[in-house]
């Protein structure tokens, strides 16, 4: 019995161990994606590769704050370092960095090191052998030693030096690395573990962290791995993973940034610095960068591309004076804690309860309510009554009677709904609804505002196709992730978005206004962008004679924080100022007027605290935020919402997909009980 279990747990090593080397392979082909198309510059990952594959714009932004982060540590190595130098490349599978950088003449001083599974390693060199570009950057590649199955290849012309060997068996490692005599361990070493080390165990993951502080007298070590598993991005993340056979083993026990540092502190390590991707990309990638990428292809993702690089970070620990100084020079100081101050990390405030039927499983939809009916409209998701759960986009309108607890499903005319997302929808009487623009894919957006009249029968009567008339007007202002609210004598106020140009196959982030009146004429209302920037994916609200824009993301990518007021009176734009607390930046969040409160729901930022409730007393201009408990793997991204009465919100809705790991749903309706915020914002 003994004995089998030991032969099941070597099974099953070897399992894990194979699914590893598999992410491998699915890793080059990304990596080849983005760099065909341009995000990054990389002329010899095609040749570690027989077939190329094209990558959804999400994954190839995934992969190039990846390269570019990484690019930037080893570069920030090799220019500050004078001395004879080390680099030692752990899990480096297909990884082409070697090429690379030597094409680029920076590994003069260099002995570099490649380390990985013999059979991985084994493919390397046939692949490099058998194609003349790699060949002829070493061409004498052969094999030196081998130990055990651990084969040791080495190029003396080019200074390469790959090594197949487990990254657990640091004894063995060490004695192979001090036979070479060109291996210093005295000189300045540069470790690279780029999403290698999150696959081994903790056990082991710290005593290869602990051998490299000991053995290495000045070492920098930057590991580019995932954080934060608790939240329902980073859960669907972990799950993928399992499900692949290659776990994410140290996770959990180092779930955030500071757990982190501590680890490499911990483990012999001098110096620790973190920072996030979405951190790097958002503050040390400039604006002409930004464009660049954008340009690229059409992206329209922003929401899992920004919950995917607050989900990564890279971790830099050093130790010894010469890579210490090193980490200082190159590594970005970022001063977050005035946002973290302003984060009320007691969930306690607010509580979830799940609503009673299924509905409303999608995300960019939109939402009306006439009387205790709400109507759904549009979104990617799956209907409540498809039993297979098939994703798409959705033309189907599902009408939920909270009174009577029913949904139905009604199959209006196509051509006028559209199977539209990040559209908008407003009431602008007792029983008119209005749908404006959206899109279908980024470069098919809609120019249509339908205007839906809901002749209610008794309420006792069900409700059909029949019961709603439909109008559809043409306008020459088409957009989507827009704004748009209802305005006195029956005007629509439209503002900003996102715009498809054919011509030049790109998108903008629009700075426009207009009122829509009721005999469909438009007027263009004129934006000062001192006051208010371009952006899309904010939120509008009434409250009294005003409409009040709240955040939205800005043509650089930027969330954003302000509060706008449009006097719908003068026509007039003006900023208000917080007096007290602080309003995080957000988009895609939902917002809310109950009396002289403006609540805003959700949303997404680059940090790694997604934001929960935000209240703002708009009287007295003090704003206080709430964190939102993380239940029912909730994600309050492109999700919609509805007040039912002062202390209870009915969350519909939202989700995201999530970067290569599978697409996250909200599936059931959530109340929100915010009965308890209100005493926290009357105390300020």
């Amino acid at each position: 019995m003994e004995e089998a279990f030991k032969i099941n747990q070597k099974s099953s090593k070897l399992r894990n161990d194979s699914a590893v080397q598999g992410t491998n392979d699915s890793s080059v082909l990304s990596k080849i994606s983005a760099a065909q198309l341009g995000y990054c510059r990389d002329d010899f990952l095609g040749h570690f590769a027989a077939k190329k594959a094209r990558r959804s714009p999400l994954v190839n932004r995934g992969y190039y704050i990846r390269a570019k982060l990484i690019d930037h540590v080893i570069k920030g190595f090799l220019n500050k370092v004078a001395l004879k130098n080390q680099i030692v490349n752990l899990g480096a599978g297909f990884d082409s960095t070697f090429f690379r950088l030597k094409d680029q003449s920076l590994l003069d001083n260099t002995f570099f090191i490649e380390i990985d599974f013999p059979d991985v390693i084994n493919r390397k060199i046939n692949l490099i052998k058998s194609n003349d570009i790699l060949s002829e950057m070493c061409p004498d590649l052969e094999k030196k030693i081998e130990i055990n199955g651990n084969t040791i290849y080495q190029s003396l012309k080019s200074n390469l030096l790959i090594l197949g060997i487990d990254l657990r068996n640091t004894e063995l490692l060490e004695a192979i690395l001090k036979s070479i005599p060109q291996f210093d361990e005295n000189a300045p070493t540069f470790f690279l573990s780029e999403v290698v080390m999150t696959y081994m165990s903790v056990k082991s993951c710290n005593s290869l962290i602990k051998w490299i502080s000991e053995t290495f007298s000045n070492c920098f070590l930057s590991v580019y791995e995932q954080i934060n598993p608790h939240d329902s991005f980073g859960q669907v993340m972990c799950s993928h993973f399992t499900k692949l056979g290659s776990p994410l083993k140290c996770i959990l026990k180092y779930p955030f940034d500071q757990d982190q540092k501590n680890r490499y502190l911990q483990e012999g390590f001098s110096v620790a610095e973190v920072i996030k991707a979405s951190h790097f990309y958002q503050f040390y990638t400039s604006a002409e960068e930004k464009k660049r990428i954008d340009d690229l292809e059409l992206f329209d993702e922003y929401e899992p591309w920004h919950l995917k690089c607050s989900h990564y970070i890279l971790v830099s620990a050093t130790k010894g004076s010469i890579c210490s100084q090193i980490l200082t020079n190159i590594y970005p100081k970022l001063d977050l804690t005035t946002l973290k101050s302003s984060i009320n990390f007691d969930s306690s405030y607010i509580s979830y309860k799940s609503h009673d039927i299924k509905f409303g499983s999608r995300f960019g939809h939109s939402v009306c309510a006439l009387g205790s009916k709400i109507f759904i409209f549009g979104g990617f998701g799956e209907l409540a009554t498809d039993r297979y759960c098939k994703h798409l986009r959705l033309t189907s309108v599902e009408v939920v009677d909270l009174e009577k607890n029913s949904l139905k499903i009604l199959q209006l005319p196509a051509d006028k709904i559209c199977d539209r997302i990040f559209h908008s929808c407003k009431i602008i009487d007792k029983n008119t609804m209005v749908i404006s623009f959206g899109r279908s894919n980024p470069s098919k957006m809609f120019n249509t505002i339908t205007k839906i009249v809901y002749n209610q029968k008794d309420e006792n009567f069900e409700i059909n196709e029949t019961d709603l008339e439909l109008k559809t007007s043409e306008f020459d202002i088409p957009r989507f992730r827009h704004l748009m609210s209802p305005v006195p004598n029956n005007g629509l106020f439209i503002y900003g978005g996102k715009f498809y140009d054919q011509s030049t196959n790109n998108s903008k982030i629009l700075n426009d206004a207009y009122i829509i009146d009721s005999f469909n004429n438009i007027k263009e209302i004129p934006v000062d962008p001192n006051i208010l920037s371009a952006r899309h994916s904010a939120c509008v609200n009434q409250w009294h004679k005003y409409l009040i824009i709240s955040g939205g993301l800005d043509a650089q990518e930027n969330p954003l924080n302000d509060i706008i007021l449009f006097d719908c009176e003068s026509q007039q734009f003006k900023q208000i100022e917080i007096s007290q607390g602080c309003v995080l930046p957000r988009y895609s969040h939902t917002s809310h007027v109950i009396d002289d409160t403006l609540i805003l729901i959700g949303g997404a930022n680059f940090h790694q605290n997604p934001p929960g409730l935000c209240f703002i007393d708009l009287i007295k201009m003090t704003a206080v935020e709430f964190d939102a408990p993380n239940e029912n793997r909730l994600m309050l991204v492109c999700h919609q919402s509805h007040i039912i009465d002062r202390n209870n919100i009915l969350l519909i809705g939202g989700g995201a997909v999530c970067f290569t790991f599978g697409t996250h749903l909200n599936k059931y309706p959530s109340i929100l009980d915010i009965s308890k915020c209100w005493s926290k914002l009357s105390h300020l």
